[in-house]
């Protein structure tokens, strides 16, 4: 489903794509209270901690939002060795991969950034910390193309098999070194790219 989705998405341009990740913004906004409330009973962090999380998130995708077709345009770049063109195409699907301490964040970090570019984004969160990042992910789904956005739930097999998976194109992860070395591992069996 994300695969199908991302075909249509990477073909809207820029600005819209943009805009409508801010139409999803502004319904998160409202939200934020509920959301950082989860955080906290789940993660143990204190309440305002996670407020201010929750807000940073927000004004972190708006930066990416408001920047996108800056950032985004094809440039020549007129250099020594000629003047090649930088073009920016999308991966196409995206796996998230987010910890527990920082869930609401890490996740938006990756998330809005790989929207904006024309990628469909699959986040897996932590188990330790599912439910937060489960509320934003279905807020933003609510007005973004089905299936642009979902989110799977799960252990360390979950994890592994959702970056081991043909479909996945990209990989995002932040996290601890042992689920790190396993994540690089099957995501360089599959030869998938990570960052």
């Amino acid at each position: 489903r994300a695969r199908e989705v991302q075909e249509s998405w990477r073909g809207t341009p820029v600005g819209a794509r943009a805009a409508a990740l801010r139409a999803a913004l502004d319904l998160l906004e409202p939200a934020l209270d509920e959301i950082a409330e989860l955080m906290a009973r789940e993660t143990g962090k204190p309440l305002a901690d996670c407020r201010g999380e929750a807000g940073f998130a927000v004004t972190a995708a708006r930066w990416v939002a408001d920047r996108a077709e800056e950032l985004l345009v094809d440039r020549e770049v007129d250099d020594a060795q000629g003047r090649p063109v930088v073009r920016h195409r999308p991966f196409g699907v995206v796996a998230a991969v987010t910890p527990w301490n920082a869930p609401v964040i890490l996740a938006m970090l990756k998330v809005a950034p790989a929207l904006v570019a024309g990628n469909a984004v699959i986040v897996k969160p932590s188990p330790l910390a599912p439910f937060a990042v489960g509320e934003v992910v279905a807020t933003l789904a609510r007005t973004l193309p089905d299936g642009l956005i979902q989110i799977v739930h799960g252990d360390a097999e979950v994890a592994t098999a959702l970056v081991g998976h043909r479909g996945v194109d990209r990989v995002a992860f932040t996290g601890g070194d042992v689920a790190g070395r396993a994540i690089a591992r099957t995501a360089a069996d599959a030869l998938t790219p990570s960052r």
